[in-house]
């Protein structure tokens, strides 16, 4: 019965997993490359759970066709959550793609599998040779089956992803720290699975634990999106029309008088400045609810939150750049900015030219006068 239980609660991580990474992947918003790179790979650890799960009740050898490629897919994680801490604008193709190299091998290795009838593809997996035909033909490859070659080289991207997350001194510095963290967590749980796996007294409750201490890992960098959804998710900016709030309570009167009232809070507090406001926030300090804050900034700015808060810190930023004591990059944190490459994409976009060509126009201004 305990095991029965460890296979329904796998079994249910699976679908939980696979139904995140649908929303990851395909949900009605504007999505980062890092967030579906998230999303293929919480797709990738549904799948290898259910064969987890299909190996453990004995069932294997009644669907087999996904063995071998857990193997195959231990080399995607590193990989698919690298550009999270590389900017975008940093990822270099020709040295992004080679990092799938490995995973593409063993994937081709195993498409002869993967294309073989059931009753070949048991023959296959009783002589444990899933990669025989594509590996062996260059024996060199086998060295991507060792536990040795595998776990080494997911630990590299691990040790990187926190010395990467540590160096950040933005607002992200947290959550990728946490998932370089959960990262590196994973991927001992592995190194201890292949250790105790070599155990001639090795125990499936071992392998119950390991897995549990994997899924918690991959759930805690999944949860991250809840932590920091803004980071995950951008959601198209709706024009305000006629019936998008035509249930609303506040006339219009109302709305253009809340609407002075909030851009007179923010304005003296210079609440843009904390690269953590979000609309509900000001909405508590305001004292409304989220809807009417949304209602009154829709009507009157024509513009969303997020685009009306950061145009106070373009403008803020500005003011920085002109007295020449400022960097582009410390202009952006200190305007509010937690990502750089957000606020040069911002920036640009509001005024036309780079923060660093703006800064140099101003020092140019100032010679000539």
């Amino acid at each position: 019965m305990g095991a029965t239980i460890w296979w329904l609660f796998f079994s249910m991580s699976a679908g939980i997993s696979f139904f995140w990474s649908f929303i990851l992947l395909f949900g009605k918003s504007v999505r980062s490359f890092a967030t579906r790179a998230l999303g293929f790979l919480l797709l990738t650890f549904s799948l290898t759970l259910v064969h987890y799960v299909l190996v453990w009740s004995d069932n294997v050898s009644s669907f087999p066709h996904l063995s071998g490629l857990w193997r195959a897919s231990c080399y995607l994680y590193g990989p698919l959550l690298l550009p999270f801490f590389i900017e975008k604008k940093q990822i270099n193709w020709k040295y992004y793609l080679p990092q799938f190299i490995p995973f593409l091998l063993l994937f081709i290795a195993w498409l002869p599998f993967a294309f073989s009838g059931l009753e070949e593809k048991i023959a296959w997996m009783n002589n444990r040779s899933v990669y025989h035909s594509g590996l062996l033909l260059h024996p060199k490859l086998l060295y991507l089956l060792t536990a040795e070659f595998l776990t080494g080289s997911q630990l590299i991207y691990g040790i990187f992803f926190l010395i990467k997350s540590i160096k950040l001194k933005n607002g992200n510095r947290k959550m990728k720290t946490i998932i370089a963290g959960l990262f590196l967590l994973f991927i001992i749980a592995q190194i201890i699975y292949f250790i105790l796996v070599r155990n001639p007294e090795f125990k499936p409750e071992w392998d119950y634990m390991i897995s549990l201490a994997m899924t918690f890992c991959i759930f805690g960098i999944a949860l991250m999106t809840f932590y920091k959804p803004e980071f995950f998710f951008q959601y198209k900016h709706q024009k305000v029309n006629g019936e998008k709030y035509n249930t609303s309570s506040l006339t219009n009167t109302q709305s253009a008088e809340l609407a002075q009232t909030i851009k007179s809070f923010v304005e003296k507090n210079q609440s843009f400045l904390d690269p953590d406001l979000r609309l509900p926030g000001l909405a508590e300090q305001l004292q409304l609810n989220s809807h009417q804050l949304s209602q009154a900034i829709n009507e009157n700015f024509n513009s969303s939150f997020s685009e009306w808060i950061n145009q106070y810190r373009i403008e803020y930023a500005c003011e920085l750049l002109a007295t020449q004591k400022y960097s582009a990059k410390e202009a952006g944190f200190q305007s509010g900015f937690n990502s750089i490459s957000s606020f040069y994409q911002i920036f640009k976009k509001s005024k036309g030219i780079t923060p660093a060509r703006f800064s140099k126009l101003k020092k140019a201004s100032e010679v000539d006068s």
